[in-house]
C-alpha cells in the first residue's frame, strides 16, 4: 500500500507539530529543537524536509543545509568524508553527504514502504535518527571544517605481507579448492 504526503501530514498533525507544505505539494518542511546541535545561526534546531517518493514506496527525511561548506580543499574533504564514514557505520539509516557545487552538507534517512503500509513510527524513527546523528556528529563536522586533520595509518598497519607471501597463500588456497578441501 503506497504512502502519501497526507500520511505524513496526519502524523505531524497528531503530534501537534508545526510544518509547511511546499507550494508544489511534494515536500513538507518542519524542524525540531535539539539538545546540543547548533545550526548555522547558532540556534539549537534542525530543519527537516520530508517527502514521499517512488510512487509512495519510499519515505525520505532529510536535514538539508545542516552546514554549508563550499570550496573545500582536499585535506578538509578527506577529513569530512572520514567523519561521514564513521557516522555511517554508527547510524545505519542516516547517510551524510557533501555537494561540491553549493557546499551543502546534509544527511537523510530513506525507509522503503513498498508492500507494507505507512506507520507513524516510521516517520518518528527517521526524525529521531537524524537528530541523534547531528547531536553526535555536528560538533565533529564543525571541527573538521575549522581544523581538518586526517589520520593516515602507518604502512605497517596496512601492509601485512609481501607480494610473494600473498601469491604463495593464494596458490595454496587454489590448490585446496581443487582438492575439495
Amino acid at each position: 500500500m503506497a504512502a502519501s504526503l497526507d500520511d505524513v501530514k496526519n502524523t505531524l498533525d497528531g503530534m501537534s507539530w508545526k510544518y509547511i507544505v511546499k507550494e508544489d505539494k511534494s515536500n513538507v518542511l518542519t524542524g525540531v529543537i535539539t539538545d546540543t546541535y547548533l545550526d548555522a545561526e547558532g540556534e539549537k534546531r534542525l530543519s527537516l524536509l520530508i517527502r514521499i517518493v517512488e510512487d509512495g514506496e519510499m519515505l525520505v527525511v532529510a536535514a538539508p543545509f545542516a552546514r554549508r561548506a563550499p570550496g573545500l580543499d582536499k585535506v578538509t574533504r578527506l577529513a569530512l568524508f572520514e567523519v561521514f564514514n564513521e557516522a555511517t557505520r554508527t547510524y545505519k539509516l542516516a547517510r551524510a553527504s557533501w555537494d561540491p557545487e553549493d557546499g551543502e552538507i546534509t544527511a537523510n534517512v530513506m525507509i522503503p514502504i513498498e508492500q507494507g503500509s505507512f506507520h507513524s513510527s516510521m516517520l518518528e524513527r527517521c526524525i529521531h535518527n537524524l537528530i541523534e546523528f547531528f547531536e553526535r556528529y555536528g560538533n565533529r563536522i564543525d571541527e573538521v571544517l575549522n581544523t581538518p586533520t586526517v589520520v593516515v595509518p602507518d604502512e605497517d598497519e596496512i601492509l601485512t605481507m609481501t607480494h610473494d607471501e600473498m601469491m604463495e597463500r593464494f596458490a595454496r588456497y587454489q590448490a585446496e579448492l581443487e582438492d575439495g578441501v
